[in-house]
């Protein structure tokens, strides 16, 4: 069993952050450090974390726009 190289995750707290790990990822498989087979999975879970992110931004302008009727 090999060491596993210990990966570095920036935070998925922003549409910003999540576009920066797709980033990463997109790199690490064209350098042939990723699967291409993993690296889609992990690019599919960072989509819908991004869709996650932009629905609740759009929840929380719509309230506030309910707020200020």
């Amino acid at each position: 069993m090999g060491v596993q190289k210990k990966v570095r995750i920036g935070p998925l707290n922003s549409v910003g952050g999540v576009v920066s790990e797709l980033g990463k990822i997109y790199r690490q498989a064209r350098r042939g450090e990723l699967d291409v087979g993993d690296a889609s999975r992990l690019a599919t879970i960072l989509r819908e974390i991004r869709s996650a992110l932009e629905a609740s931004d759009i929840e929380r302008r719509i309230e506030a726009l309910e707020v200020n009727e």
